[in-house]
């Protein structure tokens, strides 16, 4: 989130929105009313970067709620086509590899989700007991 104390113009909001929106930078700038290059500029900025990441963030999570939503549907209709006798060989089989690659791809998901909870658990401890790490594995004290 921007801090209070940037400000976005209004010029920056509607270039960061046609981008979140799809449009290219070229694009994305001539819907803001200024040159390439100037979009050029404000994509380095700290402050339009965070507020592109965080509209792009909200875009993604609104996603993964609708596709949620209807994977059940998906996996149903991929579990009938693999268990039809009446389906051709080549259905069934792209179907069962399907629900294998994507069980496989949650899988990996879930696990890495997990790693990096653990991981972020145990720095916030670190932060929390003021002995922060340091590039190589240094504490503060050690140097």
């Amino acid at each position: 989130m921007v801090s209070d104390n940037v400000r976005l113009s209004a010029r920056e909001v509607r270039f960061i929105g046609a981008l979140v929106g799809g449009a290219s930078e070229s694009d994305a700038a001539a819907v803001a009313g200024v040159s390439d290059r100037t979009a050029r500029r404000w994509l380095v900025r700290p402050a339009v970067r965070q507020e592109l990441a965080r509209c792009s963030a909200a875009v993604l999570g609104e996603v993964s709620v609708r596709l949620v939503a209807v994977m059940s549907e998906a996996i149903d209709v991929l579990r009938s086509v693999m268990s039809d006798p009446a389906a051709s060989a080549p259905a069934r089989t792209s179907a069962a590899r399907a629900v294998l690659e994507v069980g496989l791809r949650l899988a990996e998901l879930v696990s890495l989700s997990d790693r990096v909870a653990v991981l972020e658990a145990h720095q916030e401890q670190e932060r929390s007991s003021g002995d922060e790490l340091l590039i190589g594995g240094l504490r503060g004290g050690d140097i």
